[in-house]
């Protein structure tokens, strides 16, 4: 491109009015359809079926193509940073950062600022060429040399949209995965359950690199957290798995890791490229290589902008969610990824949200209540809202359970219960089996 770098990245010098509601941006045509949140989350469809899952509905923060940075090494403090997203979703900004999505001549753009790092997204859709771009653009403002990773995830679905979101878990069974080491490119296809069934193939890569680590299996990207602002394998300087084949949670995930020194600027561009065959993707793939991103880029041409788009999230400390590589199981036993228990025995402990939960474990000397309620000073208050469900899926459902929040719970009302668990310095939430 013509512009300097700096120029490109660089936040609006006014920044775009906080809106009432949130919007939505989309790209391409019936063929091709890409519809971006100005959160950062969104979706795509090839000839009416979904490649990724996510959604139209702006307010949905969820789902989506995310683009993540993660940094090698400590930072001043001596501590590990956590992964963050360039959008406001799925990460949102932390105390101190900046994440603003504008309306910019060549489409929807998102700029973060965080960790002495300034981050630029742009989003391109070429539908005659089957074609979704994504550009990174990151310049390093600090002061000594940060190897950092940028990577590429979506969750695959090549169906229709209503059929995924009935069934989900199902329609995850017939994806499969594979990798094109001489293009680099990760690959998905869709096997037919019934004759005459057709579904589109993707293939995707980083037009600047053939060799980026990869993983397609969602469990050992994400680890058994709910949700995706922590990917467990971005918790670790470790390798990607390299995970492929008949996965139950197909993802697609692309990292390249590279080093910048003082005041360099790094431009990688993610691709995303859908056909009928497998090999059609891969042909597009190396068409658009063969371009390079400044004709692909001239070839979107100048999508018209959305009526409403563009808004600015602030990072706030309780916002800060993810977790930080040091954080990642220090100190708890059978860590899963997203809790473990303490060294007694008698607390699990959930990291990677706000607040953090610990689980206690009470006994059955007597009667369980006969509602969800709130034990705080020897005072029981209602506590509705939680619900024995989300325990249950934690895996430990033979005991009886106690939420512990950073959260208020009402006013007392007598005292009803009989057990007594080990005194916390917040209140408890006890939820009982049915």
């Amino acid at each position: 491109m013509a512009d300097a770098p700096e120029t490109l990245v660089a936040p609006p010098q006014v920044a775009p009015p906080q809106v009432a509601s949130p919007g939505a941006w989309t790209l391409g045509d019936e063929r091709l359809r890409v519809v971006v949140t100005d959160r950062g989350a969104g979706v795509s469809t090839f000839e009416g079926r979904a490649l990724y899952r996510g959604s139209e509905d702006p307010r949905d923060e969820d789902g989506g193509w995310a683009i993540y940075l993660d940094e090698f090494g400590l930072d001043e403090a001596g501590r590990d940073r956590a992964a963050w997203s360039i959008g406001a979703s799925p990460c949102y900004p932390g105390e101190g950062a900046i994440a603003t999505s504008v309306v910019a001549a060549t489409g929807p753009v998102f700029v973060r600022e965080q960790h002495e790092v300034l981050a630029r997204l742009a989003v391109y859709a070429l539908p005659s060429r089957g074609l979704e771009l994504r550009r990174v653009t990151l310049v390093h403002r600090g002061t000594a040399p940060r190897t950092i990773g940028v990577t590429s995830a979506f969750d695959v679905v090549l169906h229709d949209a209503a059929a995924d979101r009935s069934h989900p878990a199902f329609s995850r069974l017939f994806v499969q995965t594979a990798f094109d080491a001489v293009r680099g490119a990760v690959t998905a296809s869709r096997r037919a359950r019934g004759a005459g069934e057709t579904f589109p193939h993707l293939a995707c890569a980083v037009l600047e690199d053939t060799a980026p680590e990869y993983d397609t299996d969602r469990a050992r990207f994400l680890g058994r957290t709910k949700g995706r602002n922590c990917p467990l394998a971005l918790a670790s300087d470790a390798p990607l798995s390299r995970t492929i084949g008949n996965v139950l949670d197909p993802v697609a995930v692309l990292r390249a890791v590279r080093t910048l020194a003082p005041g360099e600027t790094l431009e990688l561009t993610f691709v995303l490229a859908a056909a009928a065959t497998r090999a059609d993707a891969l042909a597009a793939l190396d068409r658009a290589r063969a371009a390079g991103f400044a004709a692909l880029a001239a070839e979107a041409g100048v999508p018209l902008p959305p009526e409403r788009f563009g808004r600015v999230f602030t990072g706030v400390p309780q916002a800060t969610t993810a977790i930080r590589k040091d954080q990642a199981g220090d100190g708890l036993r059978f860590w899963n990824g997203a809790g473990g228990f303490s060294a007694d025995g008698r607390e699990y402990v959930i990291r990677g949200r706000t607040p953090q939960l610990r689980l206690v474990l009470l006994s059955r000397r007597r009667s369980p209540p006969a509602r969800n309620v709130c034990f705080v000073d020897g005072c029981v208050h209602p506590y509705p809202s939680v619900r024995r469900e989300s325990v249950r899926r934690e895996g430990v459902t033979s005991r009886r359970l106690a939420i512990v929040e950073k959260e208020s719970c009402g006013s007392p009302q007598s005292n009803g219960s009989g057990d007594t668990p080990v005194t916390p310095a917040l209140p408890v939430t006890s939820l009982t089996n049915a």
